[in-house]
């Protein structure tokens, strides 16, 4: 009976440990307007998944939205919309990718100035 479970135990392998590389961790200054929008802009070399955290430390709700590049088609791989802040993990492939932080005008209230975001994010591939 040992000898059996001893060679049961030989055969089984760890699970592989993940690769994780950061991405970006950094706080942006993100001023009113979709034309002085900040991105942040990166490559993955092979399939995986983005883990992403943005945080409002100043100021009023972003929007973010995660591009593919060139972003021709509109197509967004994640999006927060009237977010103060926001987790998401989305899988992606071998490509460049932007994410652009917008801070919008509003009609709402008096605070239109320009907000302080983190930005953290990092690939596990």
């Amino acid at each position: 009976m040992l000898f059996l479970l001893s060679t049961a135990l030989a055969c089984t392998k760890p699970p592989a440990t993940p690769l994780i590389t950061i991405l970006a961790d950094q706080t942006l200054v993100v001023p009113v307007g979709v034309e002085n929008a900040p991105e942040v802009c990166f490559n993955i070399t092979g399939p995986g998944t983005l883990k992403g955290f943005v945080d409002v430390i100043s100021g009023q709700k972003i929007n973010y939205y995660l591009y593919p590049e060139p972003s021709e088609s509109g197509w967004t791989v994640a999006k927060g919309e009237s977010v103060l802040r926001s987790l998401f993990e989305v899988p992606l492939d071998t490509g460049s990718y932007k994410l652009i932080v917008v801070a919008y005008w509003s009609d709402q209230d008096d605070t239109n100035e320009e907000r302080l975001v983190n930005v953290y994010l990092e690939f596990w591939s």
